[in-house]
């Protein structure tokens, strides 16, 4: 057997799915620039966010914000949702994807 690797800091497809039994959907390293943000919703799916670089500020639905910076985590079970918004100096992200039947 041979080992798969893939360098994440250069392609989007990580080919997890072809290496791995389980419910992954996707492992990604994404980037935002300054102020940029996303929101991450986990309908069929649950998200884990690792900051790479960069900083960021990661708010909930309810009105609860916090800051991220480099080697916090955050995980958003079913049913979740954020809005991670880059600080100035960006956001670099690792995100695992799982789906959830």
């Amino acid at each position: 057997m041979t080992t798969a690797r893939v360098n994440l800091f250069e392609t989007a497809d990580s080919g997890i799915t072809d290496m791995m039994e389980g419910p992954w959907k996707a492992i990604q390293v994404l980037t935002l620039g300054a102020q940029e943000t996303t929101t991450l919703t986990t309908q069929g799916e649950e998200h884990c966010v690792f900051t790479v670089d960069g900083s960021a500020t990661v708010s909930e639905p309810d009105g609860r914000s916090w800051k991220f910076s480099k080697g916090d985590t955050v995980s958003l079970p079913l049913g979740g949702e954020c809005t991670i918004t880059a600080g100035d100096d960006g956001f670099r992200y690792l995100i695992i994807s799982m789906r959830v039947d």
